[in-house]
């Protein structure tokens, strides 16, 4: 597991502060039980890496707690401009 950097106001397309953890497909099955049962009331966002960001945080995403609201359009913007 990678842990990343935290973010103390929103990013991209995350509506509040957040912290990055990165791992890989076949951790999934350790990594994702373990933020389920210790999130303690943190909001979690699961997604992959595809190559396709709107894709990964809308189709491909699974939520542990509520839901939040994603600034899809900020991901739609910047595959816009990568793909020019």
């Amino acid at each position: 597991v990678q842990l990343g950097r935290w973010f103390d106001k929103p990013i991209g397309p995350h509506p509040k502060a957040m912290y990055q953890v990165a791992f890989l497909p076949n951790q999934f099955d350790q990594v994702v039980p373990w933020l389920m049962l210790n999130r303690e009331g943190l909001d979690i966002l699961v997604h992959p890496e595809t190559g396709d960001a709107v894709a990964d945080h809308m189709d491909h995403s699974l939520w542990l707690g509520k839901k939040l609201d994603l600034n899809i359009e900020f991901l739609r913007q910047v595959s816009s401009t990568l793909s020019n």
